[in-house]
């Protein structure tokens, strides 16, 4: 809404540089706030989706980039960058002017008083968007990386015979005969 210079003239009797209340220009509506966590793929669809409507977009991700991890493999072989599948959230949303891009680890949410916490910062949001992604969660890992599988030997059943806290299975046959061989 813009408002017209000739509508704020003061009145006769009024002071010189002071509005009258009645000429007074209204109080601009607020905008919803839209608080997306996360800058995956997830975050920045939802964050350019919104882009040009009237709403301010918050995005918070615990890192200042966005990795490209389809091709993350051909940065492993050394035939990209890291900087060829990494990119600035700001630099990505930087043509967005509805967009706020805040760096920071999400600690939780307090959905009675709706806001977002960052350690002892609050974020107010009308609506929340929460695009934190997903982890992969190997069951067979014994090693404690999530990110190598167990080797084949931790993955097979113990030999001992009193092992009870594998779960029980189907029982195997004990013989099997291929063939067909005249007895």
């Amino acid at each position: 809404m813009t408002v017209d210079p000739r509508d704020l003239r003061p009145a006769p009797s009024a002071q010189p540089g002071s509005i009258p209340l009645e000429q007074s220009p209204p109080a601009p509506a607020r905008r919803p706030r839209v608080v997306i966590v996360g800058a995956g793929f997830g975050g920045l669809a939802a964050a350019t989706a919104l882009k040009g409507a009237p709403v301010e977009v918050t995005v918070i991700d615990r890192h200042n980039y966005h990795l490209f991890q389809p091709l993350l493999y051909q940065v492993a072989t050394a035939a990209l960058s890291p900087a060829d599948i990494a990119q600035p959230i700001r630099a990505i949303l930087s043509r967005q002017r509805n967009a706020l891009v805040l760096l920071g680890r999400v600690t939780g949410v307090d959905t009675r008083a709706r806001e977002v916490l960052i350690g002892a910062r609050r974020i107010p949001y009308d609506q929340l968007a929460i695009a934190t992604g997903a982890r992969h969660a190997y069951s067979a890992t014994t090693s404690g990386s999530p990110l190598r599988p167990a080797s084949r030997r931790s993955r097979t059943r113990p030999r001992s015979a009193g092992a009870s806290c594998w779960p029980s299975r189907r029982p195997r046959p004990r013989a099997i005969r291929s063939g067909a061989r005249a007895s």
